[in-house]
């Protein structure tokens, strides 16, 4: 508390310390303070009893509580300092009550008359406070709501219960040499839950949503803000509070538009479970009124909705099972930080000491494209076959083609079987085998021939009674996507031509492409088992319509574009949204294969090939007239698949060693662009489903469905060569935000520039011998690139486009860093030429 006083007092003089009840005393969490003036107040400054003369002090950190004989002894070797307890979790609360210059006299008078009526009532120990103005009781009990203190105005009292109080040991009169027990005073309060006001309103805009449960937003917040999660579940102390709530509350007011569902998320946190972060939270300065604030909730959401310009998707509400699983990661996660923190004994340095070089060569060859793809396969075969029945069927896709390649066909056969049993069958986690392909390949290569293998097949397979599966015509709308959906839940739409579409969704123009992009982002989202019925857009043709929701709706993309058409798409801000984090692309740019003789295509569907399709077919009729026709039950007849425990096993390998890539892409240790890296577990999980859905329709060895261990080795195996193609393009420079190709090109200019005998740098942290040995500062190359577009205007800004571009001229072998990525300051020019 602040004390109106200019004069300087000496509490360890004025301090009584045999009063001090024996109960506070055993209270291990005493520590220092002293007074400071500032202005016309004076304030009690924290400090450590082991360092009083040091810096000043969290008075919540246990790290500098000491006991009650600590404390009074360096008082009394230097009474500027008193003495306080720290109240946090020690069932302790205490009453204050106030008569400053300035307070309400009629507050003050009632306020007196109350505590003298405790007093009588329920004595207990009560001293005065430092300047005798102020009179602190001390009472056994818990506020209710998980509150750490209360004020009740019309008594001009303050309730603490996780502060720290300076002790003066000056008992009034009466006062007893005990804490007496106060629960029944407490609850006689009826204190409310504390809520943060805001004049703020409920908003949708951007994208934000009203309507999701507080388990949805912290969901949502595991998978897409994994280290704010983090942060919001460690109670430890915030380093700095006032940035991590605004990051905390910017990132939750881009999922949900509710005000008080972002205040009862943080208060239910366990980071808010620390007095000192809370008591930032919940403070209310006087220059919040300046600001037009009602709270601090209201000053940070203020400036979190003048920044924020787009929301962050709903990520999927994770089962107790799988919510449990991604705990265990991130909490493996903290110990792995932890552990490479912690400093290591004499012998383990002396084992793992090695020569400059080694260490040059593991730190280039970890971090890399072939690296991560050994690290992801978890020993895998990359050359690992599907089920026995999905390889019959690629090859019944690569017999019929005029230009047989595998590649088309495995792409065509694996989007077009994905998108049949996407609805009937669903993983034992809800995952659906909903494909969303984009085959990226030359004109005339034959990716369309591969496409139309299966098209055909699948819609001459259409009865009066059941609508074609595949629909292959443009869409322009939200409206009509979902208007062609709700003929029939199950369906491809496969798209040959497929530029103009791709742009709808890396860039779209107007507010119809918008409501199409997202509309086809929340369908693949929603083919999960247990997800919301799929909603209509809200739009005047869908009521005009009487358009219906779609229980387990499931729609999959096959498109095919070419390389010209994706590139001028596809960035590293594409990489970073809906499209980048659902699509599996497939990138070819090189000669397909020569034609065959028109005898030697194969136009018939092999009988054990007919089986299959001709089943995949029947049950995805099956499941859609059932949902058509009884939606109430037609949930129950949807097969739920295993994982083999080796399967399962091995899915966790992956998923840990995701995690891995993960964290080298948010500590800047690995280029941005590798975080394409980050959905393998779960487009290899979609993948395997096919293979071990495709094996158990294989009619002759029929049986029910289940995850083997093969299937997600062909799966990993498959889905990180498209991955890892996508990722050597950035690596490139083919693809990029503003073109890599760009940002090395400026690079070569400053590298002229630098080294230009005749014009040398003015800067005087330039030296000769940087010149001399081709060696150009980070530092110099960060500050051109500060004002270049190609760099400043990337997603990730100027800094991490810089060192994705010199990672990239380092493996080139054009640069040499000067150190670790994270500490290279230097780089060495080896070849200016490959620039």
């Amino acid at each position: 508390m602040s004390i109106h006083a200019p004069v300087l007092p000496t509490p360890g003089i004025t301090t009584t310390f045999e009063n001090i009840p024996q109960e506070l005393r055993d209270i291990q969490q005493w520590i220092l303070w002293k007074p400071v003036v500032r202005g016309r107040k004076l304030v009690k400054i924290p400090v450590s009893w082991m360092h009083p003369l040091g810096d000043n002090i969290n008075a919540h950190d246990p790290g500098y509580w000491g006991t009650f004989d600590q404390v009074v002894s360096v008082m009394h070797a230097d009474p500027r300092f008193g003495i306080g307890l720290v109240l946090d979790n020690t069932g302790i609360i205490c009453l204050d009550h106030d008569d400053h210059p300035g307070d309400d006299r009629e507050a003050v008078a009632l306020g007196s008359e109350y505590m003298s009526h405790l007093q009588a009532a329920h004595p207990t120990y009560c001293e005065r406070s430092l300047q005798g103005g102020g009179l602190h009781s001390f009472y056994r009990g818990v506020l209710p709501h998980g509150r750490t203190g209360g004020i009740i105005d019309q008594l001009n009292l303050e309730i603490y219960a996780a502060q720290f109080i300076a002790i003066t040991g000056n008992g009034i009169i009466g006062s007893r040499s005990s804490v007496a027990e106060g629960q029944p005073i407490i609850d006689s309060w009826k204190l409310p839950p504390p809520v943060a006001t805001t004049a703020l309103g409920p908003t949708e805009a951007l994208g934000r949503s009203l309507r999701l449960s507080d388990a949805d937003v912290i969901s949502t917040m595991i998978v897409r803000r994994k280290q704010i999660y983090l942060m919001m579940a460690n109670s430890s102390d915030l380093q700095d509070r006032s940035t991590a709530y605004a990051q905390i509350i910017g990132d939750l007011d881009k999922i949900t538009g509710l005000p008080e569902q972002i205040d009862r998320i943080i208060r239910k946190c366990p980071f808010f479970k620390n007095a000192y972060n809370s008591s930032k939270y919940d403070q209310s300065p006087r220059w919040l009124g300046k600001s037009n604030c009602t709270s601090m909730l209201d000053y940070w959401l203020k400036q979190a909705r003048s920044n924020n310009t787009e929301s962050i998707p709903y990520a999927e509400h994770l089962t107790g099972e799988r919510r449990a699983f991604v705990q265990s990661i991130f909490d493996m996660y903290t110990a792995e930080r932890i552990a490479r923190e912690a400093p290591l004994p004499p012998e383990a340095i002396a084992a793992r000491a090695t020569s400059d070089e080694s260490i040059a060569a593991l730190s280039c060859q970890q971090g890399t494209i072939d690296w991560i793809i050994g690290h992801l396969l978890c020993g895998a075969d990359q050359n690992s076959k599907a089920s026995d029945a999905l390889e019959h069927l690629i090859d019944c896709n690569v017999a019929g083609m005029k230009k047989p390649f595998r590649l088309f066909a495995e792409v065509a056969t694996v989007a077009t079987f994905g998108a049949l049993f996407s609805r009937k069958f669903k993983s034992c986690d809800g995952l659906a085998s909903t494909a969303l392909e984009i085959l990226v390949a030359p004109t005339a290569s034959g990716k369309g021939e591969a496409f139309r293998f299966w098209i055909s097949r699948v819609n001459e397979r259409a009865t009066p009674m059941t609508t074609a599966k595949v629909f292959t015509s443009p869409i322009s709308s939200a409206e009509a996507f979902h208007g062609q959906l709700q003929k029939t839940g199950t369906m491809l739409w496969a798209r040959e031509d497929a530029n103009s579409d791709i742009q709808i969704l890396a860039a779209p123009k107007d507010p119809t492409q918008n409501r199409l992009r997202d509309y086809l982002y929340e369908l693949f989202d929603a083919s999960t088992f247990g997800h919301d019925a799929k909603q209509p857009p809200a739009s005047i043709a869908s009521r005009e319509r009487k358009d219906a929701p779609i229980p387990n709706a499931c729609g999959s993309l096959l498109w095919s574009t070419t390389p010209a058409a994706f590139l001028t798409s596809y960035n590293l801000k594409v990489l970073s949204t809906g499209l980048g984090s659902r699509a599996l692309v497939t990138f070819h740019d090189a000669p397909s294969g020569k034609s065959v003789d028109d005898r030697d295509v194969v136009r018939k569907l092999s009988p054990r090939g007919n089986n299959i399709l001709n089943l995949a077919v029947l049950l995805a009729d099956e499941i859609d007239e059932a949902y058509i026709s009884r939606p109430t039950e037609a949930a129950e007849k949807v097969k739920l698949i295993a994982y083999e425990p080796s399967a399962s096993d091995f899915i966790r390998k992956i998923e840990l060693a995701q995690d891995d890539i993960h964290t080298g892409v948010d500590s800047g240790e690995m280029p941005n662009h590798y975080a394409v890296f980050l959905r393998t577990a779960m487009l290899t999980k979609k993948m395997a489903l096919v293979s071990a859905i495709t094996r158990a329709l294989d009619l002759p060895r029929c049986g029910a469905p289940v995850v083997l261990r093969c299937d997600i080795e062909w799966a990993v195996s498959r889905v990180l060569r498209s991955l890892a193609g996508l990722a050597k393009l950035f690596d490139q420079g083919t693809l990029g935000e503003g073109g890599d190709a760009e940002r090395r090109a400026a690079i070569k200019e400053w590298v002229k520039v630098f080294f230009d005998a005749k014009k040398p740098p003015r800067d005087k942290r330039v030296t000769t011998e940087m010149l001399r040995d081709k060696i150009i500062p980070y530092w110099w190359m960060l500050q051109r690139a500060d004002k270049n577009n190609a760099f400043k205007q990337t997603v990730f800004g100027a800094d991490r486009a810089l060192r994705s571009a010199l990672d990239s001229l380092v493996d080139s072998g054009a640069f040499a860093r000067l150190g670790n990525r994270e500490e290279a300051k230097r780089y060495q020019v080896i070849d200016a030429e490959i620039l």
